[in-house]
């Protein structure tokens, strides 16, 4: 078996002389700042992206645990400029693989086995390399047919070097004593948590073995639309993993038909809604390096999703606050809006009255019609800003429900590039409108709403009016032990009686009135008919009137 080696292996280096390398990591940061500040030659803008170039490739160089850091950064449009989050976005893919003898001595020491006898052929070249590990293509014999596989090897040395690193960012954020402020804001304790969280998860190749099978039972029944690999448990273990093959084009390079992109778009983000909605379980990193597009050779579009080592998980109170988070915001009540916010725990109560606060979300509502995970983002931020005192805490899992919506925000905008007729917000809107109906009484659509709204007040109506005249006939009868034997009380009772039969005509021709006139341009024959159903009403009131003067 022929060896290739590609000759980048990492380096576990010593605590001090890995301080100094971080120290000398921002002093060169700091130079290149300084330089850019002094060259008045180039534009703002330019500046900022050689920055952010440079940045990524001193990340690179410092490994795994700080591309993983830089991937996170890539996700918070919060607090990074725009051009900082583009160029840290392709930290994913750029990154050298390690040589096939380190992979096949992993392979050897997990399994137990020699690779010979483990697979029919392996590749030496790998597939994709990432920061954690990489991906060989393999083949074994089931009943002499032989079968393609891939293999996840992970990079000798990695946990070692990742605790290490994390140890070392611990402490230096600990020492940032002298600006708490930043500190504080920028969330860096919030940072290394995430970071300790998704390298403990990502490191162990048993948990995404296990996330893996999950969702692609949970995807079972919407195989035709959603491939997931499965899983070869016999040939996995902590550091390894072996996978079926599903072969597809990467997401941000597929160049199909308007039909075929708008195809493949529907199927992503309904995959998604239905992890965030319904499953409560979701795919927490979907770079364009883990979803991609398969056409088949009838024409059927499917969209593959790889690599489920960073998974969120949502309990049923938080999708319940998710949900009603959403239809505030789409009734535009702001002050509904931070109440839900408070019960799901992102504000703290001294936000119901914090008109800052109240100005923030006003002006959320006003732009929801372009509300995109940027704008999320911006909002956690003017939040934080707008409460001085802190009260913002967004918990982990929304967290990473933000950060997966900016990665297939990005997903989805390079669809649109090739595609200009693709409206995400009608397809969005579309099949999020019958999961909300799965899980809640009130509608997103505006138009479903209006009318949701206006049965519910009809129903109300009528109940409180069939109350009502019970209750009044009663006190007529004497059923109430009332009795009405003086002829000015009864002429009172009957008073009160004609009196709030031409109040409930009046409520009623309102109840038809008014949506008669939303609707009679839109749906002309809906407009008419509750026009003449006012009408109805509009008579009895009229009547009521008459008998009540006489």
């Amino acid at each position: 078996m022929e060896v290739k080696t590609y000759g980048h292996q990492l380096n576990i280096f010593s605590r001090t002389t890995r301080v100094v390398q971080i120290f000398l990591l921002v002093l060169g940061f700091l130079r290149q700042l300084a330089a850019q500040r002094i060259d008045s030659t180039m534009s703002s803008e330019s500046k900022q992206k050689e920055l952010a170039q440079w940045s990524k490739q001193q990340l690179i160089r410092m490994g795994p645990t700080f591309i993983k850091l830089g991937q996170i950064i890539s996700t918070r449009a919060d607090l990074v400029p725009k051009i900082w989050v583009e160029e840290f976005s392709s930290l994913q893919d750029e990154v050298a693989p390690f040589s096939f003898e380190k992979a096949k001595e992993v392979i050897e020491n997990e399994l137990g086995k020699p690779i010979e006898e483990l697979f029919f052929t392996i590749e030496i070249e790998p597939l994709k390399a990432a920061s954690l590990g990489q991906i060989h293509l393999v083949t074994r014999l089931i009943n002499d047919r032989a079968v393609t596989e891939v293999i996840k090897v992970q990079r000798p040395g990695v946990e070692e070097l990742v605790r290490q690193d994390l140890s070392v960012l611990r402490s230096v954020v600990q020492h940032l004593v002298f600006f708490p402020r930043f500190t504080k804001e920028a969330d860096l304790y919030g940072f290394l948590n995430e970071l300790e969280k998704t390298f403990a998860d990502e490191l162990n190749y048993e948990v995404e073995a296990a996330n893996t099978e999950e969702f692609r039972l949970l995807f079972a029944d919407q195989s035709r639309e959603i491939l997931i690999p499965s899983v070869d448990f016999e040939r996995s273990a902590r550091r390894v993993l072996t996978l079926e093959y599903l072969p597809g084009t990467k997401i941000s390079q597929f160049t199909g038909s308007s039909e075929e992109i708008q195809e493949a778009a529907r199927i992503l983000i309904s995959a998604f809604l239905k992890q965030f909605v319904l499953y409560g379980v979701f795919h927490a990193d979907p770079h364009p390096g883990n979803i991609a597009v398969r056409k088949d050779a009838d024409g059927t579009i499917k969209i593959i999703l790889y690599d489920f080592g960073m998974v969120g998980r949502l309990p049923d109170s938080m999708r319940d606050s998710i949900l009603r988070i959403a239809a505030n915001a789409f009734k535009g009540d702001a002050q509904g809006l931070i109440a839900e916010c408070v019960n799901a725990g992102i504000l703290t109560g001294r936000a119901l009255n914090d008109p800052d606060v109240l100005a923030v979300f006003e002006k959320f509502i006003s732009k929801l019609e372009k509300v995109s995970a940027e704008t999320i983002g911006v909002l956690q931020q003017e939040l934080f800003k707008a409460s001085e005192s802190g009260g913002v805490a967004f918990p982990r899992e929304l967290t990473l429900v933000g950060r997966s919506l900016l990665s297939l925000e990005g997903d989805l905008k390079a669809f649109q590039k090739i595609c200009p007729e693709l409206k995400l917000s009608t397809v969005i809107l579309t099949e999020a409108t019958p999961l909300a109906a799965k899980l809640s009484d009130e509608p997103i659509d505006p138009i479903e709403r209006s009318k949701h709204d206006v049965e519910k007040l009809r129903r109300t109506v009528f109940a409180a009016l069939r109350k009502g005249r019970t209750f009044f006939e009663q006190i007529e009868k004497g059923n109430l032990q009332i009795p009405v034997t003086d002829v000015a009380t009864a002429q009172a009772v009957r008073r009160l009686r004609f009196g709030a039969k031409g109040i409930s005509a009046a409520i009623l021709f309102g109840c038809f009135f008014v949506p008669a006139l939303a609707e009679i341009e839109r749906h002309p024959v809906l407009g008419l008919a509750l026009l003449a159903v006012s009408v109805v009403f509009l008579e009895r009131w009229y009547m009521a009137e008459q008998r009540l003067d006489s």
